[in-house]
Parts: structure tokens; C-alpha cells; sequence
């Protein structure tokens, strides 16, 4: 009996320490990982609802028109990993298989998000010597910019054409083009990066709009000038206390100065956002569309704009003509993008809504990305599936 006993037992021992092996081997293979200090991690989904990468992503910026988006990861095993970021695309994938440390070992990286062709990726050098690498969409090096003096490494973007906007250490910016060399040298007090052949930058406090060989379209003269490049109409501060709108050339397109306070951040949807003792909204004429009377609002996006009653801090969605397509049910908002969907936060969990007001995915979630490009990202806890 004892010599039938035995063998059984050393077979099972054996399938034990395969088994347990094969666990061991699996937790050591190096890739992408879920936070071994968490839960959860970030997870794509499409338009239906359904999750459509496996990969655990611990921060996600949204897709881009382009189908980029720069993410964060887990990178390792269960015994050694680190923090990396990346550029995928739509398979979920990192580009080129290319992703870099947050640090280098002598200082750390900082990450530019694809604002059109072009995207950046700095690393900052404790001894100040910073090196800036472009890449394509294709995540193709472009140019390698070295020897950078910036004052911080924030103070530098890269635009959807390639022109690099950098702040250096005596506190003026500049342009160089995506090979390193200068268009316009550093002289301006403020800058920002071009749009549509135009930028916003500053000269001994007064702001006025360049082009891309640093002429000035707009004479600075204003206290500040915004400019988002897709609508024809500027707001240009002219004191402390007042702003007017005015074209590309410069020309005051409503005969009409406004409070400084009164306006929002321009137009969108045909509309800009104004606030007397209520907000409402105006068109190009300086007429209200929709009279004042809400208690904070946002500006338009895709057609939708998010209200608030301040009375017990909910938030709704009204359309281009004032109409409420929600009640104030939502503790925190995002806007609509072009997917028709919004995320939306009741008693602490995010969840869906379409145009309609209703529901697409109902709120579930510890935290979610807007939709873009088809996707969405969110939090999924282990184990934890998507209630539809």
C-alpha cells in the first residue's frame, strides 16, 4: 500500500512546484503592470461600453484627432517596476515600443502632449543642460535639441506645426522651428504658441498678436489678448477694468466696451459666455442669445454648454438655444466632445450621459477620461466589470 502511496505523492509534488514555478516565471515576466501598490488601473473603452485594451495604464490624457494619446504605466514585475510614460494609438500600443522614466538619473522628464503633428519629450538635466527631442506621429525622432537654458521645464511647448515655443532663464521667449534653429529670437516678455499663423505675445507689459516671422499683426497695446485661433474674434483687455472684441487686423468689431469681468474666454458655437450679475450668453452683434440667469456657467463645446445653481451646487447642460437637455443633478461635469457623450459625477462616481440627457453608462467609475476619437478611458477596480 505504502509503495502505491508514494508515487502519488511525489507525482503531486511535482505538479505543485511546476505550478508554483510557472506562477514564478509569470510574475517576473517584464511588461506593462497593474500598480502593484493599488487596486485598479486605467482601462480603454469604446462608444458601445465595452472594454477594448487589456493593458493597465495608470494615467491617460485623451486621444488626439489623430488617435494619439500619452499615458502613463506600470513597467516591470511584481518585484522590480518603475513609472513610465508613452505615446499609443488606437491598438493601445506604445509607439515604436518607445516609453521613457519619469527620472534619468540626473534629473527628470517632462512630456509634451501632441498638440497637432508634433510632440516633445524633455529631459531635464541637473546641470541645466536640457535636451529636447521631437518626434512625428509615427514617433519618428525629428530633431534632438540640445543644450536648451529654459527657465523651468515647463516653460516650453511644442505646436501643431512644429514651431517650438521656449522661455529661457533671463525670462523671454522665443521660437525655433522643429530643427532647432531660431525664427523668432527670444525677446518677449509672454508668448504663446502659434494657432492658425498667429500667436499672442508681450512686449513692457502690453500684448498684441505676431506671425510666424515675428510681425505684428495686432500692435501690442492691450492688457492682455485672447486668441484661440478657431473664431475670428479676439477679447483685448484695454485697462484694468475693460475689454473690447476686435478682428485679426485689429479692428473693434462691436462698437461697445464691456466690463473686464463680464466676458469668458471667447467664442465657441457662435457664442460667448457674459456675466452681468447672472451669466448669459451673446453673439458676434453683442446681443444676448440667452439672457442672464445662471449662477456660474461654462463656455460652448461641441453645441453644449454646463450650467450651475449654486443653491445646492449641481450642475445641467443647456443647448445653444437655452434649453436644458438635463436637471442640475451632476456634482461635477465634463464637457461634450464630438462623440456626443459627457462624463458626469454623482455621489462620488463618474458615469455617461448622451445629448438626450440620458444615460449612456451609468455612474460606476472612480475616475473617467472625456471621449475622444471613438475612446474613452476608465477605472476598473479588480475585478470589477462595466454595468450597462
Amino acid at each position: 500500500m505504502l509503495k502505491k502511496i508514494v508515487p502519488g505523492i511525489a507525482v503531486l509534488l511535482i505538479i505543485i512546484l511546476a505550478t508554483s514555478y510557472h506562477f514564478y516565471l509569470k510574475s517576473m515576466e517584464i511588461g506593462i503592470i497593474v500598480n502593484p501598490e493599488g487596486n485598479g488601473a486605467m482601462y480603454f473603452i469604446d462608444t458601445d461600453g465595452n472594454v477594448v485594451s487589456d493593458t493597465p495604464f495608470y494615467g491617460v490624457y485623451e486621444f488626439n484627432e489623430d488617435g494619439i494619446a500619452l499615458v502613463s504605466a506600470y513597467y516591470g514585475n511584481r518585484k522590480d517596476y518603475k513609472k513610465v510614460y508613452g505615446y499609443i494609438d488606437s491598438s493601445f500600443s506604445f509607439i515604436n515600443d518607445t516609453f521613457w522614466d519619469y527620472g534619468d538619473g540626473e534629473g527628470y522628464t517632462n512630456y509634451n502632449y501632441f498638440e497637432g503633428n508634433y510632440a516633445g519629450v524633455l529631459l531635464r538635466k541637473n546641470s541645466g543642460n536640457d535636451e529636447l527631442q521631437i518626434f512625428d506621429t509615427s514617433l519618428n525622432e525629428i530633431s534632438r535639441l540640445d543644450g536648451l537654458d529654459l527657465s523651468n521645464a515647463f516653460n516650453w511647448r511644442v505646436s501643431d506645426d512644429g514651431t517650438v515655443l521656449v522661455t529661457t532663464k533671463d525670462g523671454l521667449s522665443g521660437y525655433l522651428d522643429k530643427n532647432g534653429e531660431w525664427i523668432i529670437e527670444p525677446k518677449y516678455t509672454y508668448a504663446d504658441i502659434f494657432k492658425k499663423g498667429y500667436a499672442v505675445a508681450g512686449v513692457d507689459g502690453k500684448e498684441g498678436l505676431i506671425d510666424k516671422k515675428g510681425n505684428w499683426q495686432i500692435a501690442p497695446m492691450y492688457e492682455t489678448l485672447i486668441y484661440n485661433g478657431d473664431c475670428e474674434i479676439l477679447i483685448a483687455e484695454i485697462d484694468d477694468d475693460n475689454c473690447i472684441l476686435i478682428d485679426k487686423n485689429g479692428n473693434q468689431v462691436i462698437d461697445r466696451v464691456f466690463d473686464d469681468e463680464e466676458l469668458g474666454s471667447g467664442f465657441d458655437s457662435g457664442l460667448c459666455l457674459k456675466r452681468d450679475v447672472y451669466y448669459g450668453y451673446i453673439d458676434k452683434s453683442g446681443e444676448y442669445v440667452i439672457d442672464p440667469q445662471f449662477d456660474d456657467a461654462s463656455w460652448f463645446n461641441n453645441g453644449y454648454a454646463y450650467v450651475k445653481d449654486e443653491s445646492n451646487e449641481k450642475y445641467a447642460y443647456i443647448d445653444t438655444e437655452g434649453n436644458y437637455i438635463t436637471d442640475y443633478l451632476f456634482d461635477e461635469v465634463k464637457y461634450f466632445t464630438e462623440d456626443g457623450l459627457a462624463a458626469v459625477k454623482v455621489n462620488g462616481k463618474w458615469g455617461y450621459i448622451k445629448t438626450d440627457g440620458t444615460w449612456f453608462l451609468e455612474p460606476q467609475f472612480e475616475s473617467a477620461t472625456s471621449f475622444t476619437e471613438g475612446y474613452a478611458a476608465v477605472w476598473l477596480d479588480k475585478g470589477q466589470n462595466i454595468q450597462k
